[in-house]
């Protein structure tokens, strides 16, 4: 392949993947609403937030509805996961972490003190929707891609049927 036919076939794959993004966006964003007939999986720990069973969220998490954590997932110390905001199996959020209206595709590790508005995260591409910006962090060592799910070990971690006895996380 030439280098024009590859930055062609690269900026039309580019393109088509930013269109999916904000189609995935609102998907997300009306199932977690109940404007469609998509309904979120895992246990509903209150009022418009679904946790899976086997994910793993800090007590000091803060969630604001509506959200959804999936399998395997493990939420960490001091993160904020506010509305429309869903972070798929098998995903790493690290300590300081901001999701606001974001969706985070299984598999994928995020660094810390990371704040992501507007945003479709996958493995090490951030793509930002409302500007339209896509970017690779992988090279900074901000992110990475998850191989398989790790084992579940749940120490100081909050189980589901935790949160749904305490009301945490959120405020």
């Amino acid at each position: 392949m030439t280098d024009i036919s590859h930055r062609l076939a690269t900026t039309f794959w580019d393109r088509r993947a930013s269109f999916l993004h904000r189609e995935l966006s609102t998907l997300v964003k009306d199932a977690l609403e109940g404007h469609c007939g998509i309904h979120p999986t895992g246990t509903q720990v209150r009022k418009s937030v679904w946790i899976e069973p086997s994910a793993r969220v800090d007590p000091s998490v803060q969630i604001d509805a509506p959200c959804y954590i999936g399998a395997a997932s493990n939420i960490k110390a001091g993160v904020t996961i506010r509305g429309c905001s869903s972070v798929e199996r098998n995903c790493e959020i690290d300590l300081g972490t901001i999701l606001d209206h974001a969706s985070v595709l299984p598999n994928t590790y995020w660094h810390l003190v990371c704040t992501f508005r507007e945003s479709v995260v996958d493995g090490t591409k951030l793509e930002h929707l409302g500007r339209g910006v896509s970017l690779d962090l992988g090279t900074a060592g901000l992110s990475a891609r998850h191989r398989q799910a790790k084992p579940i070990r749940y120490g100081r971690s909050m189980r589901v049927a935790d949160v749904r006895r305490t009301g945490a996380p959120g405020r």
